[in-house]
């Protein structure tokens, strides 16, 4: 995805750029093909592999096959095959994507969230019984392709039946919620939801705008109610979703149904700018401002060599 949009927009050599993805799908092809269940089983991928494509497996951790990640990938394989269409990069994007078995994954309602390989009763592994795909989140761009797919596809009810939980915050409409913004955001990396609304009546860019404005809306609620300890929110500087914090990696999130729990799911203040900025589709007037704000502002305490880091926190020293 990274580098289709590179090239389209000239950031990149048209020819290096080809030339660089084709080379990753062909890598991704010969990985799918190999007997070696340790590079993939039925079409899938491991979520963490070592240098050489491998199940990751070093001190003492073993990497899962996560349907959701696999499907992130594939989206942006179909993206590069679109975009290079009639190349060699188009046909290989093609195999890969239609040699991904879903069913492996899919419990005849909803898909499990991973598969580990443990020495249990499928095929020298296990399922996450208790994590499945059964709720709005990101799913979206996994039931999109499960259900589409030409040589391996799933029942489109599990569209039907995922759960669509709302909330209501403030005098914003109800919306289907889930916690961490990038829920929210990356399946329109993708698919265009402006102006769809599916069999329940939602237009899930709609649903996006609504959550995003909830996301800011609640940093600054937090700020106004106590400054001190959420010094690092306001107007222009807000963004909760997965990111690293003081505590490691966690889900930072508005977590309005559970005020007991807005310390810890807040970090007491920490900002994830990826969060608002990702948000530009939906509400680019707050989200570009809070990128002028710390671009700007504080640029020495949020943006590095690769630009503006993962989250941070004025009130927390070296955070």
């Amino acid at each position: 995805t990274a580098m289709v949009v590179a090239d389209s927009n000239g950031w990149v050599d048209h020819l290096a750029a080809y030339n660089r993805v084709r080379a990753i799908l062909a890598r991704l092809r010969e990985m799918q093909q190999s007997p070696d269940p340790n590079l993939s089983k039925h079409g899938f991928f491991y979520h963490f592999t070592d240098e050489n494509g491998a199940r990751f497996t070093q001190e003492g951790f073993n990497s899962e096959i996560s349907t959701i990640d696999h499907a992130l990938l594939l989206a942006g394989v179909m993206l590069a095959g679109e975009y290079y269409k009639g190349t060699e990069a188009a046909a290989l994007a093609k195999e890969l994507v239609d040699n991904t078995e879903w069913g492996f994954m899919f419990d005849g309602q909803f898909f499990y969230q991973a598969w580990f390989v443990d020495g249990g009763p499928v095929e020298g592994g296990s399922y996450t019984l208790n994590a499945r795909w059964d709720r709005y989140s990101e799913l979206m761009i996994l039931l999109l392709q499960a259900m589409g797919s030409s040589t391996h596809p799933v029942s489109a009810q599990q569209w039907n039946d995922f759960d669509r939980g709302t909330g209501t915050y403030q005098q914003f409409p109800a919306y289907v919620h889930c916690g961490a913004l990038f829920a929210h955001q990356f399946s329109h990396m993708w698919v265009d939801f402006r102006r769809k609304r599916d069999v329940k009546g939602i237009n899930y860019f709609e649903n996006s705008v609504i959550a995003t404005l909830v996301n800011r809306q609640f940093t600054i609620d937090l700020n106004a109610a106590d400054p001190g300890r959420y010094e690092t929110y306001g107007q222009d500087s807000w963004g909760l979703s997965s990111a690293d914090s003081s505590v490691g990696y966690i889900v930072l999130q508005p977590d309005f149904f559970l005020p007991e729990m807005v310390e810890f799911n807040t970090d007491s203040g920490t900002v994830v700018p990826d969060a608002a900025i990702s948000s530009i589709p939906f509400t680019p007037a707050e989200s570009i401002g809070a990128a002028k704000n710390w671009f700007t502002n504080f640029r020495g305490n949020t943006f590095g060599r690769y630009g503006f880091r993962n989250a941070f926190n004025f009130g927390r020293p070296n955070n």
